[in-house]
């Protein structure tokens, strides 16, 4: 998928690109999405050396799928002993809608009788 979808996005044959994956996991139900993939390439190509690029933690959270990106807000109202009496969450996403949930009564914990 990263080779096809690098070649598509290049114009490079496919059988003209080698990737390395350096994830553990699969890319099952179409998760896998290429980021960085064709930049390395084009640059590779370009200076006729390999090219590695890194992300950082924050970077892949903010910059990475599989899924569109979206914005949420989580509010947790609690007494002051620590038990949870609210909690709402709202969530934008790009396509401007806006879903909310919340909570409208404490969520007890469950028995251990």
């Amino acid at each position: 998928m990263v080779r096809a979808m690098t070649a598509y996005l290049t114009g490079i044959p496919q059988s003209d690109i080698r990737a390395i994956p350096a994830e553990i996991g699969g890319g099952f139900g179409g998760k896998t999405i290429v980021y960085l993939e064709p930049l390395a390439t084009l640059l590779a190509k370009k200076s006729g050396r390999p090219v590695k690029m890194v992300m950082t933690r924050g970077e892949v959270m903010r910059a990475t799928g599989p899924t569109s990106g979206s914005k949420s807000t989580v509010k947790i109202g609690a007494t002051r002993d620590g038990k949870i009496v609210a909690a709402a969450c709202g969530v934008l996403q790009p396509q401007f809608q806006r879903i909310h949930f919340s909570l409208r009564r404490a969520v007890e914990p469950h028995s251990t009788a």
